[in-house]
């Protein structure tokens, strides 16, 4: 048996503990055209005096920036005594200067923790105990109306009915072309918690389905719908910018623009779905109405560290009501940035990024009984807390209203666990023994 370790780098990385110093500092090098390259760098000294040193250009420089902002964040406040390094008990504190402190501890430090606290000491699930049918049925709005906004450049009329059926990977939706009534057999396929890639079948005929690509990203959601024979798609996407969302549609033949719009969605002064979007945190963002009847809610911070250097801050959320449940998609990052210059290149380094995903289902067809669940995605450049507590990890409530989604908020979910024999699948989806734990009989 071969056992593979860890990359001595990421290693590293992950031991700093004891911080001694940071310094956030500017390599300086040059193109292949001799031109002068400045790119961003952290030193730490750690640990009895340890040193790490990555710039921008190196492999796990995210990584080593969020180490670093993770560990300052604990021990910033601790007095460090050691023995060896500090004979005479002295009390020091992290040697860090103006600069780079103003770097790490720009922008408000507990919204991670806000969107992480619901969730401290629950027990966590090494997988999702949902069907995928579930996902499934928070995107088919979003499907639906996307492929009608693509045939809406054809002469075909193509209109959906609500419902669907159908089980791993193979489902089917119905409604009418030109009138007429047919089935849409279609396959589904999860890229990751944020992509998914959806092939529809019987549009055009049995033999060629339309694909459907559904992205979330940090500040925009994108989605695809192409006829790939046919050479014709529309890119939808739905940008939040300047405390906006735009909502841009490109439609293309063979390459050439058919059909183009753009334009600001529309602010609400209120949210219908204000209960879903605190169920687990307090936010406060600017709320925008989607075509399909979800919304969208943004907010972002920029702090100026120099001229030329920001701390942005991003958070969003983008929350939809359908058939049986909801489905709610939260975004937070800290990123530094730095514009380019005469001398020096554009930098964007991630401090801080956070994903959450919550998916509620009714499991009684009244609509009063429903399990919550909640994941947090690892991405490429989390921390160790993140990764470890967090990341990847699955965390389930219950929830009984007589107002269905209307009437599900924080004070009304009981945590789910194994101690109450909620072990798989199966265990969600049994309505009678749901209902007893979370009325407490």
């Amino acid at each position: 048996m071969k056992y593979y370790g860890m990359d001595p780098t990421l290693v590293e990385i992950y031991n700093i503990r004891n911080i001694e110093s940071i310094k956030l500092w500017d390599l300086v090098s040059h193109d292949e055209s001799n031109k002068r390259i400045v790119i961003p760098a952290f030193m730490v000294i750690y640990d009895g005096g340890k040193q790490l040193n990555l710039c921008a250009k190196d492999k796990y420089f995210d990584i080593f920036v969020k180490k670093i902002t993770e560990v300052y964040r604990d021990e910033k406040n601790n007095i460090l005594e050691d023995a060896l390094t500090d004979p005479f008990c002295l009390s020091r504190h992290i040697e860090i200067d103006d600069f780079t402190k103003s770097v790490l501890e720009s922008g408000d430090l507990t919204v991670a923790n806000e969107i992480y606290g619901f969730y401290k000491d629950k027990e966590r699930y090494e997988g999702s105990l949902f069907y995928q049918v579930d996902e499934v049925k928070s995107l088919v709005k979003i499907i639906q109306y996307h492929i009608k906004r693509l045939f809406a450049n054809t002469d075909r009329n193509v209109n959906f009915n609500d419902e669907f059926s159908g089980y791993r990977n193979n489902y089917v939706m119905s409604g009418q072309i030109d009138g007429i009534d047919q089935y849409f057999p279609f396959t589904f396929q999860k890229v990751d918690s944020n992509h998914y890639e959806i092939w529809v079948n019987g549009l055009v005929n049995q033999n060629l389905p339309v694909r459907v690509d559904v992205i979330f990203k940090k500040d925009e959601l994108d989605v695809v719908v192409e006829i790939e024979p046919y050479e014709l798609k529309e890119e939808s996407r739905y940008v939040i910018t300047n405390g906006v969302v735009k909502s841009i549609h490109d439609a293309t033949r063979r390459g050439i623009t058919i059909g183009y719009k753009n334009n600001d969605l529309e602010k609400m002064e209120t949210n219908p779905l204000d209960n879903i979007a605190n169920l687990d945190e307090e936010v406060n963002l600017d709320w925008f109405i989607l075509p399909w009847g979800a919304v969208y809610g943004c907010a972002s911070k920029i702090e100026d560290v120099s001229g030329y250097e920001k701390v942005i801050e991003i958070h969003n959320m983008y929350l939809d009501v359908f058939d049986g449940g909801f489905v709610r998609k939260e975004y937070y990052s800290k990123n530094y940035k730095r514009n380019r210059t005469v001398s020096l290149n554009a930098q964007d380094v991630v401090l801080e990024e956070i994903k959450k995903n919550i998916l509620g289902i009714s499991i009684d067809k009244e609509g009063k009984i429903f399990v919550v669940e909640t994941s947090f995605d690892e991405g490429d450049v989390s921390n160790d807390f993140y990764n470890g507590a967090y990341g990847g990890k699955f965390f389930y409530h219950g929830c009984y209203t007589e107002n269905g989604v209307s009437g599900i908020d924080r004070k009304r979910l009981v945590t789910l666990n194994k101690e109450k024999n909620v072990l798989n699948n199966s265990d969600l989806v049994n309505k009678y023994r749901i209902l007893k734990l979370v009325k407490g009989e």
